[in-house]
C-alpha cells in the first residue's frame, strides 16, 4: 500500500493516538486521530499522527478546521477537504 489509493485520494488509518505511532502507518498510509473540532487541537496530534476533522456536509469549507485539523472527508467527497480512503482503524 501507498500513501496514495488509485483514485487520488490519500490512504489513511485511523488511530487512537494512545501511544507514539508517527505520520505514517507502516504500509505508507498516514495516520489520522479523528478529533470533533469542538476544541482547540492544532495539526499535529501528540502521536505523530495528524489531528483530522471528518467533514460531512458542504458548509466546512477549506483545507484546514477551525480547530487547527486537518479536513477530511471520505465517499461522498466534500468539495475543497482532503478527499481519504480509510483503509483501517
Amino acid at each position: 500500500m501507498a500513501l496514495y489509493a488509485v483514485d487520488g485520494s490519500r490512504n489513511a488509518v485511523v488511530v487512537t493516538g494512545s501511544t507514539y505511532v508517527g505520520a505514517q502507518s507502516p504500509s505508507g498510509a498516514m495516520n489520522i486521530v479523528q478529533v470533533p473540532g469542538s476544541s482547540q487541537t492544532g495539526r499535529n496530534h501528540p502521536s505523530g499522527a495528524t489531528n483530522a476533522f471528518m467533514s460531512t456536509d458542504e458548509t466546512v469549507k477549506g483545507h484546514q478546521h477551525p480547530c487547527g485539523a486537518v479536513n477530511l472527508s471520505v465517499s461522498p467527497y466534500v468539495y475543497n477537504t482532503g478527499k481519504i480512503t480509510i483503509v483501517a482503524s
